[in-house]
């Protein structure tokens, strides 16, 4: 089962869902097609991405909405979103291009509408976000520190992986420790 599946047998279809640096659409026209959105509304910071988007979801009349943004510096609409995906298989969605990424993430906080959901779909790999434990730590406990200041909203948060060089995952106590403080 992929994840548009899960979403959809869980939470069943969000009407108003926003796609973070959505590139050509492909991502908010497969949850479309696949019943988990009503009407999709997507910023990227490049216009003939976005002219491929608007293009395509025209062909199988998918509600959308499309416009120039930079996720640097948007402001989004208090409360206006059901679904807030960002997906880094986009490779320029992803999480780990925007330079103010504790901004946006607090926009998109703020865009989430009571019982919305935020998925953030990114990957790591040998030679992308290499982190030291340390960083893993603060990285950890921001992650724990907006789920206290926001449990209204559901954050989905992957946020460990193996360092760079070792093949161990973070042990039990370690979670335990740095999700405790």
């Amino acid at each position: 089962m992929g994840w548009m599946d899960h979403l959809l047998k869980e939470f069943g279809k969000f009407e108003r869902a926003l796609f973070v640096s959505c590139g050509d659409g492909w991502v908010e026209r497969d949850c479309f097609q696949a019943g988990l959105i009503g009407h999709a509304i997507g910023f990227d910071i490049l216009p003939e991405l976005l002219e491929t988007a608007r293009t395509e979801a025209a062909k199988i009349r998918m509600p959308s909405t499309y416009s120039v943004e930079d996720g640097n510096k948007i402001n989004l609409p208090k409360g206006g979103y059901n679904l807030v995906v960002n997906n880094g298989a986009c490779h320029h969605g992803a999480c780990h291009h925007i330079a103010f990424l504790g901004r946006l993430l607090r926009e998109v906080n703020g865009a989430l509408a009571p019982d919305g959901l935020y998925v953030i779909i990114d990957y790591t790999a040998p030679h992308w976000n290499q982190y030291s434990w340390a960083a893993w730590e603060q990285i950890i406990k921001a992650n724990v520190e907006l789920t206290r200041t926001a449990p209204e909203t559901n954050l989905f948060t992957f946020a460990i992986c193996r360092p760079k060089g070792t093949s161990e995952m973070p042990s039990q106590e370690q979670l335990d420790a740095w999700t405790e403080e």
